[in-house]
């Protein structure tokens, strides 16, 4: 490996990682602890306040570490490879390529398909039904019939993701719309006066769902 791409990935030790799959879905959020120089390998360890499951990334998984921000700059660092060895509490992940690369999005999103209701901030506009095609920890993209303006103030009251999950009291601003043909908008927005321990619960909520739906594609595809 070459010593630029070792400083890069010393630089970005116990930072949070996003773990995806090759598919670029969120499998766990974690942090690179240890760098082997002579194999290339990485020591990858659960990040601090999250249950992670190895089973999701068993010995042969090819991962994407992403590390946003990295040696204090707006770029991001992947890391790809593959997992070499298993442990109770870290894994250990071969990397084969690393790319370094001007900054992308910001959060992972997890795609949606949620009804739920939402009202105008500062309105007395009774609430709105939309779908939630979409959420990160930094945002939310939504469609609806009603016509809103950038820069309007959208509210979440009492918003469950899913069955037995936390509820959420969430406010947004929209930052960009789109209309397709059919007269349905989409609402890229922007989640504010979050809370941090409220944002850490979501980003676990996120998480578990996105687990979920992994380890049923798996069991579909063992039919």
């Amino acid at each position: 490996m070459k010593k630029h791409d070792i400083n890069l990935i010393s630089s970005g030790f116990d930072l949070r990682c996003e773990v995806l799959n090759k598919d670029n879905l969120l499998l766990f959020l974690g942090r690179i602890t240890d760098l082997d120089r002579e194999t290339d390998e990485i020591t990858l360890e659960e990040y601090h306040g999250y249950n992670t499951s190895w089973e999701l990334a068993p010995v042969n998984t090819l991962l994407r570490v992403r590390l946003n921000n990295v040696d204090g700059t707006k770029k991001v660092l992947v890391l790809e490879g593959c997992v070499t060895q298993t442990n109770f509490d870290y894994l250990i992940v071969h990397i084969d390529r690393v790319i370094y690369k001007e900054e992308g999005r910001q959060n992972f999103r997890h795609g949606m398909n949620l009804e739920a209701y939402v009202e105008l901030g500062g309105s007395d506009e009774e609430k709105k039904l939309c779908t939630i095609v979409d959420i990160s920890v930094s945002g939310i993209g939504i469609k609806s019939e009603t016509k809103y303006n950038v820069g309007d103030t959208l509210i979440f009251n009492n918003l469950q993701l899913r069955e037995f999950g936390p509820r959420f009291d969430l406010k947004c601003k929209i930052l960009r719309e789109r209309e397709d043909e059919n007269e349905i908008y989409f609402y890229g927005c922007k989640f504010y006066e979050m809370p941090e321990y409220d944002e850490e619960i979501l980003c676990q909520d996120i998480l578990i769902i996105q687990a979920e739906e992994i380890m049923s594609r798996k069991a579909g595809s063992r039919i």
